[in-house]
């Protein structure tokens, strides 16, 4: 409703784009979240759930650049962290991906999810 009195606002688009990833309808979720970032370019939390719709299309090389530009904003976020070493991981680069989780574990040495993917990475 939101978009259809003003289509440039970008909280509106980045609500729809989240809804759609919720509803599973990645293709709708990603053209709204891309349609917020081009109104609001440095929104991660916007960027944060592009990077999660592209992880549902497997898109992981898009998807990595969407974490690692969040991360040169935000260069202390675990969830990044991690879900940047889960990327790693899944296109079996375990060296890159320890890195990310012992970043994580720094920041948050009891964060189960850091720990448990590290063990993964041995």
């Amino acid at each position: 409703k939101s978009l259809a009195l003003d289509a440039n606002q970008s909280f509106a688009w980045q609500q729809l784009g989240i809804v759609e990833w919720i509803r599973q309808n990645y293709g709708i979720a990603r053209t709204a979240l891309l349609n917020s970032l081009a109104l609001d370019p440095e929104d991660t939390n916007t960027r944060y759930h592009l990077a999660l719709v592209l992880l549902a299309l497997n898109e992981l090389s898009e998807a990595r650049d969407q974490f690692h530009h969040i991360l040169s904003l935000l260069p202390t976020n675990t969830k990044v962290l991690i879900d940047l070493g889960v990327i790693y991981l899944a296109e079996g680069n375990r060296e890159t991906a320890g890195t990310f989780f012992k970043q994580a574990l720094e920041l948050d040495p009891s964060n189960s999810r850091a720990l448990n993917y590290q063990e993964m990475c041995k």
